[in-house]
């Protein structure tokens, strides 16, 4: 799950996990550039070892340090990495560029029981 010299060292990192029958179809339409890839990936990937474990929504050894500590001393102990993951959990990256706007509510206040919807337009406004 380190992948930080791959990250530096190629072009493009294609991540096909459990893919399906239609995984060589669907893996020659995007190197050849038939359909734009995008998704979320369901992991994070750390910058090192030393930050796993590492959750989406808990991460122990790469929360910032204490406000009056600026040695790296974390919850859990020393570490000396930075405090972002490489690719974080959900992150999303495609060969496309969308623009949002004109957000519109139903409503501008709810309460637990009711339901909010919302609408924008977006617009691809890339090649792909």
């Amino acid at each position: 799950m380190t992948i930080v010299w791959e990250n530096e060292s190629v072009d493009a990192i294609l991540n096909v996990w459990i893919p399906g029958v239609e995984a060589g179809n669907a893996i020659a339409d995007v190197l050849f550039g038939d359909v734009n890839p995008n998704g979320k990936i369901t992991v994070t990937y750390p910058h090192s070892v030393g930050q796993i474990p590492i959750y989406y929504n808990f991460m122990e050894t790469g929360c910032p340090p204490e406000k009056d500590n600026q040695m790296g001393k974390y919850r859990t102990g020393y570490i000396d990495e930075t405090f972002e993951t490489l690719y974080p959990f959900e992150y999303e990256l495609s060969y496309t560029t969308f623009s949002y706007k004109d957000l519109k509510l139903s409503k501008t206040e709810i309460t637990d029981k009711e339901t909010l919807e919302a609408s924008n337009d977006v617009t691809n406004i890339a090649k792909y």
